[in-house]
């Protein structure tokens, strides 16, 4: 148990080192940005909407584009979903291997799901690719101790991002999900951004709790 403590604790502070550390980060913001707009396209197909497409940069935005549905909640989605994928992740990385295995298998389900019916340029379905390669490798040649310690480090990961990332919002040019949310509420964006943090941050906690009742 103490030593499941050390882990979440470095691996904590190694995530936010690779925020410096250039390319080395890479498949972990196609990660992180993935979780973030597939929750929008989950949101707006759980409201009556369809997605359309999503769309995925190399430089680790993203964009998904839907019809119909609830604008309200597919807008808040993006952020809150990235917290809850953090949070689930980390979660099944605590459970027995089994289930991360299964685990693994059901995102590389989704990452094939998102390729065939949303990814519509060249650059989305090649990252699309990637990620799909690393889930297989993940699923076929990685021990079980490995599995569940990269499954913590990238639930961990998704759900820094989901801390920090609306933070950037906060730029003037009144575009992204807080300033849609700020223009359907009447709320103000940075009300919302709270939220965001607030909700990402709930996350963390309740994962470092988690510790405590780890059986594995």
């Amino acid at each position: 148990m103490k030593n499941r403590k050390v882990q979440f604790v470095v691996f904590i502070l190694l995530a936010l080192a690779l925020e410096f550390i250039p390319f080395i980060n890479i498949p972990l913001k196609w990660l992180e940005t993935y979780f973030h707009e597939i929750s929008h396209g989950i949101a707006a197909i759980a409201t009556g909407g369809t997605v359309v497409s999503i769309r995925l940069n190399p430089n680790g935005s993203g964009l998904c584009i839907s019809r119909g549905g609830w604008p309200v909640l597919i807008s808040l989605s993006g952020y809150l979903g990235a917290a809850f994928w953090g949070w689930l992740i980390i979660a099944i990385s605590e459970k027995k291997v089994q289930l991360a295995r299964i685990f693994s298998i059901m995102t590389f389900i989704l990452f094939f799901i998102s390729l065939v019916l949303w990814a519509r340029d060249v650059l989305s379905i090649l990252i699309l690719l990637c990620l799909l390669s690393l889930n297989l490798l993940m699923i076929r040649k990685l021990d079980h101790t490995w599995l569940k310690a990269i499954l913590l480090f990238i639930g961990i990961s998704v759900i820094l991002n989901a801390i920090k990332s609306p933070w950037y919002l906060i730029d003037g040019q009144a575009v992204g999900d807080g300033a849609s949310l700020a223009e359907l509420t009447f709320i103000p964006e940075v009300v919302w951004i709270f939220i965001w943090m607030l909700a990402g941050l709930y996350g963390l906690y309740l994962s470092w709790r988690g510790l405590y009742a780890s059986r594995n």
